[in-house]
């Protein structure tokens, strides 16, 4: 009986010290050396890319164009802890401060474009995980001020305040849409300009993520993708696309004015890259193209 007792009591003594090291240990990991990120982001980086920055300042400045910065921070498992945003109404640099965070490294990711009336071109999906986030878009035709871009960078707290810079790099191009002879021509209200190979409607967020794996691709329905259209009394527009690849086909298509679609032209073998900045050029008069080139380099786009 005595030695069934002396069992009992060391058997109780290591469960005492075993749950008293457990909790020492939660308690360690519990209490880590938390601090804040101090991000600095300069939204004029991204339309200076696109080389359309100083549209982009006169169109903030006059109208109801709102550029939003919106910061998401990961934890070491890839989970989401935090999600900031910041609005304005300048190309001015601006800084996004985190909450307490635990000491460890994040990721964190930041993606930038711009709104009007809360009328939104794109949506964040799948933020829960890094894994999954993504944005993406159902609009076409897209204006020049809702450019998409991202960046990403990673921070490591460790009981200070951290300081770091993200910018955000272009995920598509601007193409600007001239054409000549569209006043002249009283039955077309519009001309529209479809990318016929794939539809591109959004992009993965994570790092990791590379080349064509990064892209959301709809190849099926890319009669629904107006990368580009003219009303009547317009002669030239600029416009921001995710299409891009060595290999395009585009094609012209005009709305009547007695509701009827008219066919006007195919054009393949165009150029479009994402951070470019590109022109297509088409006259009725002659019912052709007239160029399609890089508006830095002023190479043709065809080949």
């Amino acid at each position: 009986m005595r030695y069934i007792l002396s069992l009992l009591s060391i058997s109780i003594t290591l469960m005492g010290f075993s749950s008293c090291s457990h909790s020492e240990r939660k308690k360690e990991k519990a209490s880590p050396n938390k601090g804040r990120a101090v991000i600095t982001v300069n939204p004029k980086t991204l339309y200076s890319q696109l080389g359309v920055a100083e549209k982009m300042s006169a169109r903030v400045s006059s109208d109801n164009c709102i550029i939003t910065d919106t910061l998401l921070v990961y934890g070491e498992d890839g989970v989401l802890v935090g999600k900031y945003g910041v609005e304005s109404q300048s190309l001015n640099p601006i800084t996004i401060k985190t909450d307490e965070l635990p000491g460890g490294t994040y990721t964190m990711l930041l993606w930038q474009s711009s709104h009007s009336n809360n009328n939104s071109t794109w949506v964040a999906t799948g933020e829960k995980f890094l894994s999954t986030v993504a944005i993406t878009t159902e609009k076409v035709g897209i204006s020049f001020q809702r450019a998409l871009g991202v960046g990403s960078t990673t921070v490591t707290i460790d009981g200070k305040m951290t300081k770091a810079s993200l910018d955000t790099k272009p995920m598509g191009s601007i193409v600007e849409m001239r054409v000549d002879g569209l006043a002249r021509q009283s039955d077309i209200t519009q001309l529209d300009v479809y990318a016929l190979d794939n539809w591109y409607y959004g992009v993965r967020l994570d790092p990791a993520h590379r080349g064509d794996s990064r892209w959301l691709v709809n190849s099926e329905n890319y009669y629904a993708n107006v990368i580009s259209y003219l009303k009547r009394g317009q002669n030239s527009e600029f416009f921001f696309t995710l299409n891009h690849g060595d290999d395009m086909t585009l094609m012209m298509w005009a709305k009547k004015s007695d509701g009827e679609r008219e066919y006007m032209a195919t054009s393949e073998h165009i150029q479009l890259h994402t951070g470019g900045s590109s022109v297509y050029y088409y006259n009725i008069d002659h019912a052709d193209w007239l160029a399609f080139y890089d508006k830095r380099s002023e190479k043709s786009l065809m080949y």
